[in-house]
């Protein structure tokens, strides 16, 4: 950052990694390293929405399935204590059946049809605009409606009851994936209109040359290996390359069209100041005057000579479809070249192969764009899903709660990864506080340090368990799943991880290059 401009912009509390959200709310990603963090995020939150509503639909249809093939359910045994009787076997066998099979059902049905009653007044209720008074109730219409939600209610359990596990659960998993769809296509509009008709769009941050890279690498990758033979696809090479694809991702000028004139250009904020961009902001900083960037004298915005790694988009800090440029397609190649190595014989060097994978992916991921990658989670997710149950699950639902055990881990760590994204991770503010200088920064960088140091050896014990137990192919036994399925989600997190806080670390170590004083923090609550 320049003199000039040293007063003007605060700096961040705690530099997150913006993220381009699509409710329209936040500053859209403006360099290569916020690009990547965020496409990765879209893909974690995608995954993790669909694991959530998995959990709870399966286990909802277990507890009704298990009381549906009851001989005296739950709510059977409830009306025999209410009319006096311990327990079914004590009560006699004239009272037993009237109570379990006409007494249970007409009380059960009453509840169901009061409870569709309020439901139905609610919905009308909601429709009203604020100050309405409503007006008089169609009471034909309201219990007509209640009657039909507590049939439909009521031929939902017994279908539970007779259907195999597979059918409910698998209609559950295309609603949710088509909701998922729907629901990203209207909250992009609801986006666009808040900024003005400007986006962000479903291609917001697509880059095609990438994507072409990466395909390229594939092909390369696989005559290579098929060329050089066994053994020579090595996780050594696949980590290499996915590491070399990293650091030409936040080195070069990957967002723009790195050939077209104007290295001198200056990227303008939202009021047109123009601002150099330095090497560290340029490479994973937010932008310092909001989302909206545009640069003098041309359709797009390279660096100064001081700001290699960061660009200014036009137009919210989205990258145009089909990104212009060499450098996508080398970074796609070698994202390619990883995934290869990697895959093809993951067990010689298995530990850096999926680490290497694991870049590898991010890179991928970042070139979709976060709109793309969190549709590519919600497909990905729901796959997977429906391969395993139409796969491996049984016609009864004695498999979920293994299923929702390997679940809860996917999203216990997705969730940390996306934590770290939003910078809402566990930190300890005692001394950071009481900073005002340029020490806040340097405070900062000197804790991500040890967190990234930390984080980095709780990934590797991971993922040197992940290849232990691969090698024994053992299965958890509830799933039938192999047990290392669980424990992806830990290495990938980890690595995720380590690199958003080796961003932070940039961010911060060029603040405090810059001596930039300590942001006013604003009260929290605990």
């Amino acid at each position: 950052m320049s003199d000039q401009n040293q007063g003007r912009a605060a700096p961040s509390a705690s530099p997150p990694i913006e993220d381009l959200t699509i409710d329209g709310d936040r500053p859209a990603p403006d360099t290569a390293g916020q690009r990547l963090s965020s496409a990765v995020f879209a893909f974690e939150h995608a995954m993790i929405v669909t694991a959530i509503v998995m959990m709870i639909v399966a286990y909802v249809l277990m507890v009704l399935w298990n009381n549906a093939r009851l001989q005296y359910d739950q709510f059977d045994q409830i009306i025999l204590k209410i009319a006096g009787y311990s327990t079914p076997q004590e009560t006699p066998a004239e009272a037993l059946e009237f109570i379990t099979t006409v007494v249970s059902r007409i009380v059960l049905v009453v509840i169901l049809f009061g409870l569709a009653l309020l439901a139905v007044r609610t919905r009308d209720r909601s429709k009203l605009a604020p100050g309405e008074v409503a007006g008089p109730t169609n009471w034909p219409r309201r219990l007509g409606l209640a009657a039909l939600v507590t049939a439909g209610l009521w031929g939902f359990v017994k279908l539970i009851s007779v259907l195999p596990s597979q059918a409910p659960i698998g209609a559950a998993l295309v609603i949710l994936l088509v909701v998922g769809l729907l629901s990203f296509r209207e909250r992009m509009a609801v986006a666009g209109e808040l900024r003005g008709g400007t986006g962000p769009s479903l291609f917001a941050g697509l880059n095609l040359r990438g994507l072409a890279g990466v395909g390229g690498g594939l092909v390369l990758g696989w005559v290579v290996s098929m060329a050089l033979g066994e053994g020579m696809a090595s996780g050594i090479v696949a980590l290499a390359a996915a590491v070399a694809g990293l650091a030409v991702l936040v080195i070069g000028k990957v967002g723009l069209d790195a050939s077209q004139p104007g290295g001198d250009a200056r990227a303008s904020g939202r009021n047109g100041r123009s601002r150099p961009r330095s090497a560290a902001a340029g490479a994973v900083g937010p932008p310092e005057d909001g989302p909206e960037a545009s640069a003098e004298g041309g359709a797009g915005a390279t660096d100064t000579a001081d700001g290699p790694t960061g660009v200014s988009i036009p137009g919210g800090g989205r990258s145009p479809v089909g990104t212009s440029g060499v450098l996508p397609l080398i970074i796609g190649g070698l994202a390619g070249l990883a995934v290869v190595f990697a895959v093809v014989d993951f067990d010689n060097q298995a530990i850096p192969g999926f680490i290497g994978l694991c870049l590898a992916f991010a890179l991928i991921v970042s070139f979709m764009g976060p709109t793309i990658a969190g549709v590519f989670g919600a497909i990905v997710g729901a796959g997977l899903l429906g391969w395993y149950i139409f796969m491996k699950a049984g016609p009864q639902y004695d498999w979920t709660s293994g299923l929702t055990g390997i679940l809860l881990l996917y999203v216990g760590f997705l969730g940390a990864s996306m934590a770290t994204h939003e910078g809402k991770h566990i930190t300890v503010d005692a001394i950071r506080k009481s900073l005002k200088s340029h020490t806040y920064h340097l405070y900062n960088v000197i804790g991500d340090v040890v967190t990234l140091v930390f984080t980095g050896f709780l990934g590797l014990m991971a993922v040197r368990y992940l290849v232990h137990i691969r090698e024994g192919a053992e299965l958890h036994p509830a799933s039938e799943l192999p047990v290392w399925a669980a424990v992806v989600p830990i290495g990938f997190a980890f690595t995720m991880m380590v690199i958003r806080f080796g961003l932070r670390i940039a961010v911060s170590w060029a603040a405090w290059r810059r001596r930039e004083p300590a942001p006013e923090l604003k009260p929290e609550l605990h």
